[in-house]
Formats: structure tokens, C-alpha cells, sequence
């Protein structure tokens, strides 16, 4: 298996008569951890990660290394200090040695190896799984029921709160937090000879591993993490309640064309992220790092087609996987919102073409050939491959896309689910808000858990959401937020209003640029006269302002008022000239509105920079 790691380990060279801390003896097999539809509790990302063998095994952490890639030198900050070497597989992942070890890569890549950059980093993939403690296999009741104010009535009726004891039995979650991967982008140092020559290094740049877990001992998948019991709350909806308000909000959202582009977007973009779209025959598929830049390309091109009279999700799809049609809406999004040349270098590019352009014209023995690198060296404990089962992939790119993405695009069932999804989830990080904030906790001490279609692939068989506190037998903070919380109703209906329907970032952003949009006149004469008035006889900005804006702040010390004022009466200083920041908003405001309506939905800030960037390139005397 490639780019696969133990993460507990045996230590021969420390303990060679006794080799641990790794006991096999103490792996579960899933079965026994979560009962006969353990799998149903693996997200859809597991199949991802592991297509060849899903791991069926449970391993309890105790004892973890932590490795980095070396550090950089504060005096010779171009000559970091790292013993690690790696190059580049065809698909863009690393082989990775460590020290004397890169006589591997020598032989398997002549003049290609590269050292490590410490820049280096990884990220963790991880689900969890939260369960009710039982008792005479009945679920244990819990400790505290917070009848919520009627915001969500019928949906959300009230927290559950379990800790302590209800008759003689432990009123707790069982939690298992579950490792089973990770996402490492790898940075290989250009070749100092090289770089002195004034040359471009082929061998050098930025390589994405997803990496996967296995037993030491017999190389196998494995699962590893940590269980707990511990206390927490558990938030029960109606999953009919939440179909009817999701079937509502879509009929409200379909009526709009510009809210109906919007919500289509971000579908396309999470379905292009998480779908099985590319054929399993690709030479080099693109990697999950790739899919998340993929997926915002494509979504902008998809914007920008139907700026240009392409509504038909057929006929942009044809583009797309016609080798001239892409290649014509590539120039055009990386001429005009991609503007980046590093974002979709020529060897990117190609390999995009070549995927999504792709037909099945190659032999079976080429489909079955494997990536040979593996993270670290672990050839005595590789994992078994298994032979891979005949593909039934659709013969092409552009039929997988169709029945897997653009198709769902237009289905009423798919945009209810994804509506669904997201309307829990909202509520799911409301609540973990109201938890943190109550419980006087910190955000590093409490985990949460939900089950969505999305993630899981199947309807939630446990329509409830949970936030738990992540240490064995919490440390307090679901006692206090019960305690807080049922003793004044006043602070509980003020509590929950803050965190379910508004929002402190977006409602300072929606205010700034009614403002600006109401009043753009107005504020730029106030403030040409005042960088033109000597200090002193400067007006106080908030007296000007108070009256634009009295019936939507409290007083002239409104936080509101006071960024207001701020952004009135400063400038920015970019390589020498300086700008007024409030011209300028004023300016990005239009901008943002321009390509809005040209999109009819919201642009994204990589869009809107590459935007903004053309439209001064074009027209450079309408600008500041």
C-alpha cells in the first residue's frame, strides 16, 4: 500500500527483547467496537482513501512520535536544516527517505531526488462517533432536558444534557475520535546549481500525499484514535420537520435566479471535491489537494459560461471535456479571475486536459499498474495488495461527470439533501457555540459529531447531533452551560438568537456596505475634506456619521459606528502612493456588484481579486 505509516510502532532498537509500545493483542475489530453495522459509522472518505481494503480494526493510541521535516536556520535561512529527501511520483505525491536511506531514491529516480523543505506540513483526517451509554441495552436518560425557545419549533425542541447519574446509572456519551489518514503537502528544495545558473528546477516544487494507515505487524489497515466516556449534550430533530422547512427553503430559492446559481455552485463545487467523477484508468489522477483548486476552476468557468449565453448544463459539460472547449475556458477564467500563473502551472494544466478529456483507450494491465513510493520505509511491514475488482467506470470523464455531478444538479431530491445537510449542520455549530461560550471552555476541549447524508451516503439512522466534552468524564463544562442556561430564560432566548440567526462578521459586513452603497457621495467629500483640513480642525467622523446610520446603531460608540469611522478616515499605503481605503472600498464594492450580476451569485475573493485586477489592467484612468 502506498504512502502508508504505522502510527504506534515497535521499537527493536530500543527494546530489542521486548519490542513495543505496539501490542497487537490490543486491536478490536470494528465489529466489536461499534456492533454488526460498523460500517455504517465509516465516512464516505474512507472508501476514498482506501479503495483497495477497508480498514476493519480499531487500535487505542498510546504512545505517538511526533517527526518534523527538519528546521530552518535563522543565519542561513536559504540552507534549512532537514535530513529528509524525496521525489516526485507521476501523480504528483513524494517518495520520501530519511538520511542515508535516499540511496533508495537515487537508484529509483537518478538526478531527481531533492531535500525537504521544513515548510512542510500535513493535515489530519479524522471522523468520530458518539454513542448514548447504556444500561440493560436501553439507552440511559438524560440528566438535564433545556426546553428551547420556539426560533426552530418543531425542528430543534431542546438539549439534552448528559453527566452524572439518572437511578443508578452513568448519564454519559461514548465518544470514539478516529484517525484514519492524512493529507500531507510535501515541498521539495530546488537544486542549488540550478538555481545559480538562473535555470528552473523540474524536480523541484510542491507534491500532495494522502497518506494511510496500517498495522506494523502485519501491514494491514488499521483505524487508530481514542475512546472516552464523558459527559456532553445531545440535540434530537425531527427529520420530517427538517424535509418540510428544507422543501420550503427551496422553492424560495429556486424563484431566484441569482439564489438559484448560488446554491447550484456550491453543490457543484462540494460534489466536484467529494465524487467519484474520475476514471479509476487515469494515469494520474488528480489528488485531493488537486480536486479542492479543481473544483473552484471549474465552478468559475460554469459562472462565466453562462455570462456568455451557455444556460444548458449539456452543453457546458460538452466544452468542458472537449480538449479545444476547455482549453478555450481555461484561457479565459486563468486570463481573467485565475490570473495567478502559479495556481495552474503547464504541467497542472495538462494533467487537468488530459483527465477531464479522458476515454477509455488503454489496456486493462495499464489500469491495474500501481505507484510503487511509499511516506516512510516501511517495506517490512507493506501492506497486502489486493487484486482490484474489474472497473465499471463509465467509459469516459464526461459521462462519470454527468451522472455523478452536473446531473444531481438539477434533481429536487439532490439539492433538498444538500439543503438538509446544511441546515443541521448550522445547528450542530450553533450549538457547539452555546456550549463553548456557557461552558467557559476552550475550542480545542470539545468535539462534535452529526450524521449527513453527504459525508455518510445514506439517510441518518440517529437524527441527533452531539457537542461532548473531549476528556474522560468531561471536566465541568457541560454541568455549567446546563446550569447557566436553565436558571435565567431571559439569557437563554438572547443566547440561542445570537448563535442561530445572527452573525457578528456577516452583519458588520452587510452594514458597511449598505453604508457605502447609500451614501458613496456623501463619504468621499467628507473625507477628501478632512485629509485636506489641518489636524486640528478635523471633524470628529462619528458626528458625521451618527445621523446616516442612527435608526441602525445604538449610540456614537456603536462597535459598528467606530469601524465605520475608522475606515472613513484612514489610508493605504501600497509601495509609495497612498490611497484613500474609503475610495477604494467604494470601488471593490462596485466591482464585487459588476461581477455578481455578471454571475448572478456571489463571487468568490479569488475571483473577485483576478476581476478587479483586468478591469484596472483594461480601463486604467476609471480607478483610483
Amino acid at each position: 500500500m502506498s504512502n502508508a505509516v504505522a502510527m504506534e510502532r515497535y521499537k527493536y532498537e530500543k527494546r530489542p527483547e521486548n519490542p513495543g509500545p505496539f501490542n497487537s493483542l490490543l486491536l478490536k475489530q470494528l465489529d466489536q467496537v461499534w456492533g454488526s453495522n460498523w460500517q455504517d459509522y465509516l465516512p464516505l472518505n474512507v472508501e476514498q482513501v482506501y479503495s483497495q481494503a477497508i480498514p476493519q480494526r480499531f487500535y487505542r493510541v498510546r504512545y505517538l512520535e511526533l517527526w518534523d521535516f527538519g528546521t530552518d536556520s535563522l543565519n542561513d535561512p536559504k540552507h534549512p536544516n532537514t535530513e529528509w529527501w524525496g521525489a516526485f511520483n507521476p501523480d504528483g505525491s513524494v517518495d520520501l527517505r530519511y538520511g542515508s536511506k535516499r540511496e533508495q531514491l537515487d537508484q529509483r529516480y537518478p538526478d531527481q531526488v531533492r531535500s525537504v523543505s521544513p515548510n512542510s506540513n500535513s493535515y489530519p483526517l479524522s471522523f468520530s462517533v458518539v454513542k448514548v451509554n447504556t444500561a440493560d441495552q436501553e439507552e440511559v436518560e438524560p440528566r438535564h432536558r433545556l426546553e428551547l425557545p420556539p426560533l426552530f419549533k418543531g425542528l430543534v425542541n431542546n438539549l439534552d444534557f448528559y453527566y452524572g447519574e439518572v437511578g443508578e446509572n452513568r448519564s454519559m456519551l461514548n465518544v470514539w475520535e478516529v484517525q484514519y489518514g492524512a493529507e500531507a503537502r510535501i515541498r521539495l528544495l530546488p537544486d542549488e546549481q540550478l538555481l545559480r545558473q538562473g535555470r528552473t528546477d523540474p524536480h523541484a516544487g510542491m507534491g500532495q500525499n494522502t497518506v494511510r494507515y496500517i498495522s506494523e505487524h502485519d501491514g494491514k489497515p488499521t483505524l487508530y484514535g481514542y475512546d472516552l466516556r464523558t459527559e456532553g449534550v445531545r440535540v434530537p430533530y425531527s427529520y420530517e420537520q427538517l424535509y418540510t422547512v428544507a422543501e420550503s427553503l427551496f422553492e424560495e430559492i429556486w424563484n431566484d435566479p441569482k439564489r438559484k446559481s448560488h446554491l447550484q455552485d456550491q453543490y457543484l463545487r462540494f460534489l466536484l471535491k467529494s465524487s467519484f467523477w474520475q476514471p479509476k484508468e487515469v494515469e494520474n489522477p488528480l489528488t485531493a489537494f488537486d480536486l479542492r483548486k479543481v473544483a473552484d476552476i471549474i465552478a468559475t468557468m460554469r459562472a462565466e459560461s453562462r455570462a456568455r449565453g451557455t444556460e444548458d448544463w449539456r452543453t457546458f459539460l460538452d466544452h468542458l471535456t472537449n480538449p479545444d472547449g476547455l482549453n478555450e475556458l481555461v484561457d479565459i477564467v486563468c486570463d481573467n479571475y485565475w490570473r495567478d500563473h502559479r495556481v495552474v502551472p503547464e504541467d497542472f494544466r495538462e494533467r487537468l486536459v488530459s483527465i477531464l478529456t479522458y476515454s477509455n483507450s488503454i489496456t486493462e494491465s495499464q489500469s491495474d499498474s500501481a505507484i510503487q513510493g511509499t511516506l516512510f520505509d516501511i517495506t517490512a511491514f507493506q501492506a497486502e495488495t489486493t487484486t482490484s475488482k474489474e472497473s465499471t467506470n463509465p467509459p469516459n470523464t464526461r459521462q462519470l461527470l454527468e451522472e455523478q455531478v452536473f446531473a444531481k444538479l438539477t434533481k429536487k431530491s439532490e439539492i433538498l439533501g444538500y439543503l438538509m445537510d446544511n441546515i443541521v449542520h448550522s445547528l450542530k455549530q450553533a450549538t457547539r457555540n452555546l456550549f463553548l461560550t456557557e461552558g467557559s471552555t476552550r475550542d480545542e476541549e470539545i468535539g462534535s459529531h452529526s450524521i449527513l447524508k453527504l459525508t455518510y451516503g445514506k439517510k441518518p439512522w440517529d437524527t441527533s447531533f452531539y457537542v461532548y466534552e473531549r476528556n474522560q468524564d468531561g471536566n465541568g463544562a457541560t454541568r455549567l452551560a446546563s446550569e447557566v442556561l436553565k436558571e435565567n430564560q431571559t439569557h437563554l432566548l438572547k443566547r440561542w438568537w445570537e448563535v442561530t440567526l445572527s452573525c457578528p462578521v456577516g452583519d458588520e459586513e452587510d452594514f458597511l456596505k449598505r453604508v457605502l452603497r447609500d451614501n458613496q457621495q456623501l463619504l468621499l467629500d467628507f473625507q477628501e475634506t478632512f485629509f485636506q483640513s489641518e489636524p486640528q480642525d478635523r471633524q470628529n467622523p462619528r458626528d458625521f456619521l451618527f445621523p446616516l446610520v442612527e435608526q441602525q446603531v445604538k449610540d456614537k460608540n456603536d462597535p459598528l459606528l467606530q469601524r465605520l469611522a475608522g475606515l472613513l478616515t484612514s489610508e493605504l499605503n501600497i509601495a509609495g502612493p497612498t490611497l484613500p481605503r474609503i475610495g477604494l472600498q467604494i470601488e471593490l464594492l462596485h466591482l464585487e456588484d459588476a461581477l455578481a450580476e455578471r454571475f448572478k451569485r456571489p463571487s468568490t475573493p479569488r475571483e473577485l481579486a483576478g476581476y478587479a485586477a483586468t478591469q484596472v489592467q483594461q480601463e486604467p484612468t476609471n480607478y483610483i
